[in-house]
């Protein structure tokens, strides 16, 4: 496969990470974290940047803006679309996106005042390229009704045929409620 085949895969990938149907992950699943993000939708726009790297060297750098919404539920915690499921520990996502099968697992959900840490771990099948990496969404909450994210995520492939595939990206966002 092609480092540019690649790369428009997991542009794809990236944007696409937050509408998945859940299942349970492997152990239990953590409990709900209570957070002083007020309940409502939150409305903005976010920029996310993706590099690709083919063994090691950059190969494509491109930025994406559109308009975003987040969802926080009664407990405080952003949900994940489309079923409305809070994020907790151990909570997996598997859905099919086009040529490629995506498993997303929270790892953790931390808050502490008006700040909210998820990070989890990904793994995706691209044409038989096995890519694994790990990503952190972060909130921040200013009264009354400003919600900030960030979101970073890195991954790479398993070696095919010499070579590996790396991908990493920053996603920001200012949204209102």
């Amino acid at each position: 496969m092609s480092p540019t085949k690649v790369s428009s895969c997991l542009l794809l990938l990236a944007v696409a990470t937050g509408g998945c149907p859940q299942q349970a992950g492997v152990g239990p699943l953590g409990p709900l974290v209570q957070t002083n993000i007020p309940e409502g939708i939150y409305v903005g726009e976010a920029t996310w940047e993706f590099t690709t790297r083919f063994n090691g060297q950059i190969v494509d750098h491109q930025t994406l803006t559109k308009p975003y919404n987040e969802i926080v539920d009664s407990s405080g915690l952003p949900l994940i679309q489309p079923d409305g499921v809070p994020p907790r520990q151990n909570l997996t996502t598997q859905y099919d996106l086009a040529d490629f099968d995506i498993t997303l697992t929270v790892t953790s959900v931390n808050h502490s005042g008006n700040r909210l840490v998820i990070n989890y771990q990904s793994a995706v099948d691209v044409d038989g390229i096995q890519i694994s990496g790990f990503g952190t969404w972060t909130y921040e909450f200013e009264p009354p009704n400003l919600l900030r994210f960030v979101e970073q995520f890195s991954g790479v492939s398993s070696v095919v045929e010499g070579n590996v595939f790396g991908l990493s990206w920053t996603g920001t966002g200012t949204l209102t409620r």
